[in-house]
């Protein structure tokens, strides 16, 4: 009975030590490859960019593979821009293939010198998610606190500052190759090049881009040009702007032609009517008197609603390659959008 005993523990141990080999092996080929893909993405470009990390540190033994830089470094040669981030830790565990956290060291600083353009982003917090697989990148978010911008204070320019509370933005596939994309700030104030501030606002973006592909692959940016140029049509989820008490909603579907023409309906909510023209009035001093009479005649042509349980007006905005109208009342041109 003992030398059976014996024998089983001896099966155990010879078990456990082939388990931690192959999984020490497993890390090591793991952080070979996150190796590979640095150099590559060092030797660039990638997307028609280049980025470096300087004190690169790879570690994490035995659940992940970390990556520390020190400073990472922007250029995206097409753009003429070059930029620089403070720091750089992020995380893939083993367990979880193709899944990256990370944390992002303010400050971003950013320069378009052919545009005499500069701009420095800071933040208290901001960390970023990524899912990728073989055919690139498939979910990816950030969430960032108590950002602040500061520009050069180019004439190109409306605004030249700005903060926000918290920013939140993300891309995520959706069922029938659909992709969802999401952007939220909170508590946002900008200022404006010349001097003064507008009014601190909310701002709510959910968008479900149809027929836009499985992946985002390895060039964001023109993965969305593509679906752009494609005459990408959009199931607009929910748009939110709410300043003080003035709250305006919209939602519908919307389509773009090869030409760049958008066409579609869109519903539109407000709620405090009041409220409205208070806020464009402290938008543009002045135009109380030329807005009053203007939205009281809007009114006649909407239907109640409710926004957050509170009474508004709704009506519907007809957009026919580019030709926005009420019923029967053109109300404003959209330029064509070009990619």
């Amino acid at each position: 009975m003992a030398r059976r005993r014996g024998a089983a523990g001896a099966w155990i141990i010879g078990l456990v030590v082939i388990v931690v080999a192959a999984w020490a092996g497993y890390w090591a080929a793991a952080r070979y490859a996150a190796t590979v893909a640095l150099e590559r993405i060092e030797a660039g470009p990638i997307a028609g960019s280049r980025i470096g990390c300087s004190g690169e540190e790879l570690s994490g033994f035995p659940l992940t593979v970390d990556l520390r830089c020190r400073t990472v470094s922007l250029a995206m040669t097409a753009q003429a821009l070059v930029g620089e981030l403070g720091g750089l830790e992020a995380s893939a565990p083993l367990y979880r293939p193709g899944f990256v956290t990370a944390t992002l060291t303010s400050p971003l600083s950013l320069n378009a010198a052919a545009d005499g353009i500069a701009a420095t982003i800071a933040w208290s917090l901001a960390t970023a998610e990524a899912v990728a697989g073989l055919n690139g990148l498939r979910d990816l978010a950030a969430d960032l606190h108590s950002v602040s911008v500061e520009t050069a204070g180019s004439a190109r320019l409306p605004v030249i500052a700005g903060t926000a509370s918290r920013a939140v933005v993300a891309a995520e596939a959706a069922a029938d190759r659909a992709y969802r994309f999401s952007g939220q700030a909170r508590e946002v104030a900008l200022t404006r090049n010349g001097g003064g501030t507008l009014p601190v606002f909310d701002v709510d973006v959910l968008l479900t881009a149809h027929d836009f592909g499985g992946s985002l692959g390895t060039d964001p940016r023109a993965a969305l040009r593509d679906w752009l140029s494609r005459g990408g049509s959009a199931r607009v989820e929910r748009i939110r702007l709410a300043s003080g008490g003035a709250v305006v909603e919209a939602d519908g579907d919307l389509a773009l032609s090869a030409d760049g023409a958008l066409s579609g309906n869109l519903n539109l909510r407000y709620g405090d009517l009041g409220a409205l023209v208070d806020l464009a009035e402290r938008l543009r001093p002045g135009s109380r008197e030329q807005l009053e009479p203007a939205l009281a005649a809007f009114t006649l042509m909407t239907v109640p609603a409710e926004i957050d349980g509170a009474p508004a007006r709704q009506t519907t905005l007809a957009i026919t390659d580019g030709l926005v109208s009420v019923g029967i009342l053109p109300i404003a041109v959209l330029p064509a959008l070009r990619f």
